[in-house]
């Protein structure tokens, strides 16, 4: 276990108390609690999903009327929120003590969880029959699926700690968690992305899947000048979003003139062109923002994915299709879409605790199949 030395329990207990939500988790932690100690799983898991779609995020009434219209199916994105972090804490048992700061330890720990499904009922089940799983391991893919999502939320929560012990001038509680995020990303990767970017730009194309959050924010902190697009209070090495194809533009110019790494969202909504791939038989619509962005900056490009194995982090990068100036803009298009379509299949059908299941990609996934049920292929 990592020892904290003379830090105290009162600092660390400090940056719990800055990070911790301000309504609603009570209820959601309750019900986490008892679907994990519950025989009555089933119902235990829907009022899990109720509480979390009712009572942990902004604008919690009108989020709660779309899923009711049937405007939205992704009923746990919250869980990528403060009250996410929250829920993983009592989950874990955490006491705001030493334990939590050990990241071998705590990813163990979450193994013994019971398999209950945090994500849409149909998708689970999507994701299940195409996994090459026997119908009677259900239980451990559904565990492993679990154990993914909980992981990543679980990792961000130490990462954003290890921020606030700086800001708060507490160099060697920041460096102890550190360390031990350290031990468990493998970073070798990036050498292919250092080196496409000696004299020229490159794209970063990730999607919501793996331990999307931590791999991310590893990115950040390894990559200098690193930037995205987003929302116009996230920070520094962000564009904005408040006008798509002004960001697309910038962050092409961006990349065509200089040896920047960006990184982009290829599930995103980016542009205002849409393409369609098909993924396991699913149609589901992709934004062409990211093809749009390396055709204008003639970069080389990455379809970004930090993959989890064995309790550990890889940062992988698979070389996407080399843009050819003179290949026309619909040609262009339909070799990325493929491309990125095989990505996909391939996570799809990969380990399950890759499969985050919110957000993104899964969304429209979701979507997808509801309008399938529904009768409607449009």
């Amino acid at each position: 276990m990592t020892r904290l030395g003379d830090l105290h329990a009162a600092a660390l207990g400090d940056l719990f108390a800055d990070a911790a939500p301000k309504a609603g988790v009570t209820r959601v932690a309750a019900w986490l609690a008892r679907a994990q100690q519950s025989g009555r799983g089933a119902a235990d898991q829907r009022a899990l999903r109720s509480a979390l779609c009712t009572s942990t995020m902004k604008g919690r009434r009108g989020y709660r009327r779309m899923i009711d219209s049937g405007q939205t199916t992704t009923r746990v994105a919250v869980l990528d929120g403060p009250a996410g972090i929250a829920d993983v804490r009592r989950l874990l048992g955490a006491r705001w003590g030493e334990a939590y700061l050990d990241p071998a330890a705590t990813l163990h720990a979450l193994h013994a969880i019971e398999p209950v499904r945090l994500i849409d009922e149909r998708l689970a089940d999507w994701l299940f029959c195409r996994s090459g799983w026997a119908p009677d391991d259900r239980d451990a893919w559904q565990r492993r699926q679990t154990w993914g999502l909980l992981a990543d939320i679980y990792l961000r929560d130490l990462s954003g700690l290890a921020n606030r012990a700086r800001q708060r001038d507490r160099p060697r509680l920041a460096e102890t968690i550190e360390r031990g995020l350290d031990t468990l990303i493998d970073r070798t990767p990036l050498d292919a992305v250092r080196a496409a970017s000696h004299d020229r730009g490159v794209l970063l194309c990730g999607s919501h899947a793996g331990a999307f959050r931590i791999g991310r924010s590893t990115l950040r902190a390894a990559v200098p000048g690193l930037f995205t697009i987003g929302a116009a209070n996230e920070g520094e090495g962000r564009l904005t979003t408040a006008d798509p194809v002004r960001a697309l533009y910038q962050f092409t110019k961006h990349l065509r003139q200089s040896d920047a790494v960006g990184l982009i969202g290829a599930d995103g909504g980016y542009g205002e062109a849409v393409g369609e791939i098909t993924v396991h038989g699913l149609p589901l619509p992709i934004a062409l923002g990211p093809p749009t962005i390396v055709r204008g900056a003639r970069c080389p490009a990455f379809f970004f994915l930090a993959r989890w194995s064995a309790d550990r982090i890889r940062l992988d990068f698979t070389p996407a299709p080399t843009v050819d100036p003179a290949m026309p803009a619909a040609t262009w298009n339909a070799i990325w879409l493929d491309a990125y379509a095989q990505h996909l299949s391939a996570i799809v059908t990969g380990a399950p605790e890759n499969l985050r299941g919110t957000s993104g990609i899964w969304g429209k996934i979701e979507d997808a199949l509801m309008r399938a049920d529904a009768g409607d292929h449009r």
